[in-house]
């Protein structure tokens, strides 16, 4: 009960699964995640391991109509503690807002949301926004692998900030930002060393500086008709070498050079 700051960031196995109580009483919460200990109430319901995740979500079903990012009521709710997802709504959802940055956050801290100061540090249940379109996570401190693969309506992704080394992306998506974090606070493998956007055809913009990304771990799709912007400057292996025709239509090409 009198536990509130954790840091073991950089190890081995990190992040460390923990209890989802002690987890949500932590004021300092590096290099571990909300473990999921609880029976799942209805079969189309989720119990969310990660309070400031479910607290963002029941933030945004209350906004006004016509806010863009508004989300649909009932989308998740507080019960016996926990937050729950309905399943059946979040299939609905085309868009997710889920920025913390400084701004965003007194914006919460306004709208008395509990969790506005605290970084989302899970997305254990995003499976279940199989209609998604366009995810905005910037400024969170989401750590280790973070596989989207089941999205496979995802187009824009959008987040910069995070603590993420291995992106697994849907052939969908056609708009990648996720520029390295330069936070103090960051754990030393917050870094990407390899992308795999080899079946992404239509891709049209790759944002990702300030990576460990090497040459053989940057990997782009074959057919590029669409690719008009890079940015990989400041990766280990930058500049990379990309073919002639891909360098000629570029109209942003940092960190690359025509082969």
């Amino acid at each position: 009960s009198e536990l509130t700051y954790i840091n073991v960031s950089g190890n081995t196995d990190a992040p460390f699964e923990i209890p989802a109580d002690l987890y949500n009483q932590l004021t300092t919460k590096e290099g571990v995640i909300a473990g999921n200990s609880n029976p799942e109430p209805e079969d189309d319901k989720y119990i969310l391991n990660d309070k400031a995740f479910g607290e963002y979500l029941i933030h945004n079903s209350k906004l006004e109509a016509g806010d863009g990012n508004k989300l649909p009521e009932g989308i998740a709710f507080e019960s016996d503690g926990n937050i729950i997802l309905d399943k059946k709504i979040a299939v609905t959802v085309n868009i997710l807002y889920l920025v913390k940055d400084n701004a965003r956050m007194k914006e919460l801290e306004a709208a008395g949301v509990q969790t506005a100061n605290q970084k989302i540090a899970s997305l254990d249940g995003i499976q279940f926004f199989t209609n998604v379109t366009e995810i905005k996570l910037t400024s969170n401190q989401l750590t280790g692998k973070l596989d989207l693969s089941m999205l496979t309506k995802l187009t824009t992704l959008e987040m910069n900030s995070n603590f993420v080394n291995e992106l697994i992306v849907p052939p969908s998506l056609t708009r990648l930002r996720y520029a390295a974090s330069t936070s103090d606070s960051a754990p030393d493998n917050r870094w990407l060393i390899s992308i795999d956007l080899s079946k992404n055809p239509t891709i049209n913009h790759i944002h990702l500086p300030n990576h460990h990304l090497t040459k053989d771990g940057f990997k782009l799709p074959g057919t590029f008709s669409e690719l008009t912007y890079i940015n990989v400057s400041g990766n280990t292996d930058a500049p990379f070498t990309i073919p002639a025709a891909l360098f000629g239509q570029l109209e942003t090409k940092d960190g690359v050079i025509s082969e």
